[in-house]
């Protein structure tokens, strides 16, 4: 288990979700996460653009289906 602490809107969960999307990427390893925060639906899809380095939602470079597809199976 991994504590992390520090001010509010100081970024601590999204410096947490990309150390979670690298290490799952680059050594296979596997996460439980229990945000309280966060709605499931918003926090798979911050994790799904951490994966592919592009836009959920908005924004010119934007995931394609395939690419939502592909992140969506990933992240769950």
């Amino acid at each position: 288990m991994t504590v992390v602490t520090g001010y509010p809107s100081s970024g601590k969960s999204n410096f947490v979700d990309q150390i979670m999307v690298n290490l799952a990427k680059g050594s296979d390893w596997k996460f439980a996460i229990c945000s309280f925060e966060n709605q499931p639906e918003t926090h798979i899809a911050r994790l799904m653009e951490i994966y592919t380095g592009k836009r959920f939602f908005e924004g010119a470079d934007r995931m394609s289906v395939a690419e939502r597809n592909d992140a969506f199976k990933w992240v769950t």
